[in-house]
């Protein structure tokens, strides 16, 4: 398994030349967030295979703990807050 390793990674820089940038900035960052000084991904919706009715304006996802991306979906015709259930992860 390779590893890599970055210390102090400042983003990428398409302004200068790359001979002329030092070695923790790259010419392409793709799918990382900028601006902390480390690499982070951009968090991506998920397709579970879940169908939702018609007319649903609130669906939570309860029990992350479980292996099933498809089951403790919670669905409602109004908009809810139910702060008892996992909210998504976005």
């Amino acid at each position: 398994m390779a590893l890599i390793k970055l210390y102090g990674f400042a983003g990428e820089n398409r302004a200068l030349h790359p001979s002329l940038l030092t070695e923790n900035v790259g010419t392409s960052s793709l799918n990382q967030k900028p601006g902390y000084g480390d690499l982070r991904p951009w968090n991506a919706p998920a397709n579970v295979g879940v169908s939702v009715a018609s007319g649903t304006k609130t669906i939570y996802r309860m029990n992350r703990t479980v292996p099933s991306d498809t089951n403790y979906w919670l669905r409602w015709p109004t908009v809810v807050h139910a702060p008892w259930a996992t909210p998504p992860v976005w």
